[in-house]
């Protein structure tokens, strides 16, 4: 009973410290503030010492099924019929990135005395608690690649949110896509909705997705939006809750010593990210010349960061949300998938 107490006074303090920051960065009209306020106040209390030892280990998984759901929804009966457009930008994005993370790998390993897996691995644009995971199998340093990791989507989520206001404000047609219908109050038909997500990840932990939160509940809802009928929409307060979740379990990750570990490798750590991200820009001026989508889409889709932010940042900042969420997982499955055969080989 204790523990229980203990889990649900630090997921209270979680969402009120994000909620918090999402108020003020909101009041100072910064960008996608729900998700960089859970963000900034998460890495705030975790570096003034408050560990939030017992969050639940379900609460992550929660956040992406909601999440995978909210994307899902996105899903219409046309949206099916244009997804083999997606084919080429999807390889080539997901191979792109795949190479940046061994060029990128080769310069930090060339200015730093970690091993060549352990900068491959740091450089890798995949999830941060995979690409970690990932470093503990191949003997490769798990703090330096965490650092890197946490570094490169801090980095991302700060300077693509500005990248993308200036680009929308110089092409002013970006952002066609109508935005997914919502409401601001609960209704039961939404447990409907929820049902199926929560079905989608539970058949996704059975077959072993990556992912299978996130993945199973997106399926799942777009494959019932698409050829049977569409599901009610969630309520605002949902997603701006989610929101915050997802940019409060970021920036957990922040801690004293992923700070020291940044301040020590500075200079290294600095021009990975510099060579990662300007890798993803150019990945998207070539998108912008092989396909018909706006400047928002393109950079959004091409960045290296993560399913869950980018499909944030897609919808507060106007972008297509399904193409580029749609990228990002083609991005992340295939790294996932063939890093550790390419290490494999390697080593």
């Amino acid at each position: 009973m204790e523990n229980l107490w203990l889990a649900v006074k630090d997921s209270a303090l979680l969402f009120l410290a994000g909620w918090l920051g999402w108020r003020l960065l909101a009041r100072f009209k910064i960008p996608v503030a729900s998700l960089l306020g859970g963000i900034v106040a998460a890495g705030i209390a975790r570096v003034l010492g408050i560990r939030f030892t017992y969050l639940p280990s379900f609460l992550p998984l929660t956040l992406k099924l909601i999440l995978g759901t909210l994307i899902g929804l996105r899903f219409k009966k046309e949206t099916l019929l244009n997804l083999k457009q997606l084919a080429l930008p999807a390889f080539l994005v997901s191979f792109w990135m795949l190479a940046s993370c061994f060029i990128a790998g080769h310069f930090f390993q060339r200015l730093t005395q970690v091993t060549p897996v352990t900068a491959i691995l740091g450089s890798a644009p995949g999830g941060v608690a995979e690409i970690t995971l990932l470093a503990f199998d191949f003997n490769a340093d798990p703090a330096v690649v965490a650092t890197l990791q946490l570094t490169r989507l801090l980095t991302i989520m700060l300077i693509i949110p500005i990248l993308a206001i200036r680009r929308s404000q110089a092409f002013p047609n970006n952002g066609k896509l109508e935005p997914v219908e919502s409401t601001t109050c609960w209704q039961w038909t939404m447990l409907i909705t929820l049902a199926v997500g929560a079905a989608g990840g539970a058949i996704g932990h059975v077959l072993n997705f990556p992912t299978p939160g996130l993945l199973g509940a997106l399926v799942m809802v777009g494959l019932v939006s698409s050829l049977y009928r569409e599901l009610p929409p969630l309520p605002e307060s949902l997603r701006i809750c989610t929101q915050i979740g997802i940019g409060g379990m970021v920036g957990l990750n922040f801690g004293k010593d992923a700070l020291a570990k940044l301040w020590l490798m500075g200079g290294p750590v600095i021009i990975t990210t510099a060579v990662v991200i300007g890798s993803g820009l150019v990945l998207s001026a070539i998108l912008k010349k092989i396909t018909n989508w706006d400047d928002l889409t393109c950079l959004l889709a091409a960045a290296p960061g993560g399913v869950s932010q980018f499909f944030i940042l897609a919808c507060e900042l106007g972008a297509d949300p399904v193409i580029v969420s749609l990228l990002q997982l083609s991005r992340f499955l295939t790294v996932i998938a063939l890093l550790p055969i390419l290490l494999r080989l390697r080593l």
